[in-house]
């Protein structure tokens, strides 16, 4: 369901100084309502999807150190 959709999420990344810090929940749940799915159904699979968006951001992120 949202490997599909991971694209058009992935533009509503909130950014901050150091780089993303979230989602904007309100977009992507009027876009997936767009889609067809119900609000009450992504809302419960956003928070974990966001989690996985920001620790793939992070895990690409080059290291500082180096």
């Amino acid at each position: 369901m949202f490997a599909e959709n991971a694209q058009i999420l992935r533009l509503q990344l909130r950014m901050g100084p150091s780089g993303p810090v979230g989602l904007d929940a309100r977009s992507c749940l009027a876009l997936l309502g767009a889609l067809g799915y119900p609000e009450t159904f992504a809302s419960l699979f956003l928070p974990f999807w966001e989690a996985g968006m920001m620790e793939a951001y992070e895990e690409q992120r080059p290291d500082p150190e180096t």
